[in-house]
């Protein structure tokens, strides 16, 4: 068996420990072994809050739906938009040389 192939059941059989979890527990959303999960069917304004969050200084935030994180567009577009120099120091860098 490749190492991807470990990788990959690895995860469907943590996926599916967590389903059986949430069956028992009779939870719909929580933590299993420390990471979130949540099996209830998004609504439009949730998936906005999570994936487009302006007001949580997070990276990644609880999922959507299923089991692991999901990515805050707008804090990784904010970053990444914070870590390019602006146009007008590219300009200034390249009258200086």
């Amino acid at each position: 068996m490749s190492y991807k192939n470990k990788i990959r059941t690895g995860i469907i059989l943590f996926t599916m420990a967590t389903l059986a979890y949430s069956v028992a527990t009779k939870k719909r959303h929580g933590r299993f072994l420390g990471i979130p999960y949540d099996w209830r069917i998004p609504s439009l304004n949730n998936i906005k809050r999570i994936l487009w969050n302006k007001d949580d200084p997070k990276l990644f935030n609880e999922t959507v739906f299923g089991v692991g994180w999901a990515p805050n567009a707008y804090q990784f577009l904010k970053r990444l938009q914070s870590s390019e120099p602006n146009s007008s120091e590219k300009l200034s860098k390249d009258k200086d040389s």
